[in-house]
Protein backbone atom coordinates (compact mmCIF):
# COMPACT_ATOMS: atom_id res chain seq x y z
CA UNK A 1 0.00 0.00 0.00
CA UNK A 2 2.69 2.55 0.80
CA UNK A 3 4.33 1.78 -2.28
CA UNK A 4 0.42 2.80 -4.02
CA UNK A 5 0.42 5.91 -1.87
CA UNK A 6 3.89 7.00 -3.03
CA UNK A 7 3.09 6.11 -6.67
CA UNK A 8 0.10 8.26 -6.23
CA UNK A 9 1.70 11.28 -5.21
CA UNK A 10 4.90 11.04 -7.69
CA UNK A 11 2.10 10.80 -10.90
CA UNK A 12 2.18 14.09 -12.93
CA UNK A 13 1.28 13.24 -16.31
CA UNK A 14 -2.58 11.76 -17.17
CA UNK A 15 -1.67 8.36 -17.87
CA UNK A 16 -0.14 8.17 -14.87
CA UNK A 17 -2.56 9.35 -13.12
CA UNK A 18 -4.81 7.20 -14.30
CA UNK A 19 -2.98 4.09 -13.83
CA UNK A 20 -2.69 4.93 -10.25
CA UNK A 21 -6.30 5.56 -10.12
CA UNK A 22 -7.22 2.42 -11.90
CA UNK A 23 -4.54 0.34 -8.64
CA UNK A 24 -6.04 2.48 -6.00
CA UNK A 25 -9.12 1.13 -7.10
CA UNK A 26 -7.98 -2.48 -7.41
CA UNK A 27 -6.56 -2.43 -4.46
CA UNK A 28 -9.45 -0.88 -2.18
CA UNK A 29 -11.70 -4.13 -3.10
CA UNK A 30 -9.81 -5.96 -0.35
CA UNK A 31 -8.56 -3.25 1.75
CA UNK A 32 -8.74 -3.25 5.40
CA UNK A 33 -10.75 -0.31 6.88
CA UNK A 34 -7.38 1.24 8.49
CA UNK A 35 -6.09 1.19 4.76
CA UNK A 36 -9.45 2.41 2.97
CA UNK A 37 -8.43 5.13 5.48
CA UNK A 38 -5.27 6.11 4.56
CA UNK A 39 -5.41 5.95 0.99
CA UNK A 40 -8.58 8.12 1.06
CA UNK A 41 -6.34 10.37 2.95
CA UNK A 42 -3.93 10.37 0.22
CA UNK A 43 -5.98 10.51 -2.44
CA UNK A 44 -7.77 14.46 -0.42
CA UNK A 45 -3.78 15.47 -0.31
CA UNK A 46 -3.14 14.61 -4.11
CA UNK A 47 -6.34 16.01 -5.17
CA UNK A 48 -5.74 19.57 -3.21
CA UNK A 49 -1.94 19.59 -4.89
CA UNK A 50 -3.85 19.04 -8.19
CA UNK A 51 -6.13 21.70 -7.73
CA UNK A 52 -3.48 24.60 -6.17
CA UNK A 53 -1.03 23.83 -8.68
CA UNK A 54 -3.77 24.30 -11.43
CA UNK A 55 -5.12 27.62 -9.79
CA UNK A 56 -1.25 28.78 -9.80
CA UNK A 57 -0.93 27.65 -13.25
CA UNK A 58 -4.65 29.57 -14.23
CA UNK A 59 -2.97 32.57 -12.58
CA UNK A 60 0.15 32.69 -14.20
CA UNK A 61 -1.16 32.35 -17.85
CA UNK A 62 -3.48 35.16 -16.89
CA UNK A 63 -0.94 37.29 -16.00
CA UNK A 64 1.23 36.46 -19.08
CA UNK A 65 -2.13 36.96 -21.45
CA UNK A 66 -2.40 40.55 -19.64
CA UNK A 67 1.36 41.07 -20.02
CA UNK A 68 0.78 40.03 -23.96
CA UNK A 69 -2.50 41.93 -24.16
CA UNK A 70 -0.45 45.56 -23.11
CA UNK A 71 2.21 44.82 -26.17
CA UNK A 72 -0.15 44.25 -28.36
CA UNK A 73 -2.51 46.61 -27.47
CA UNK A 74 -0.56 49.36 -25.89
Amino acid sequence: MEDLIKKMMEANTLSEHEAVSKACTDYLATATDDERRDIKEAIKKKANSIISDSSETRKKALEFIAKIKMRIFP
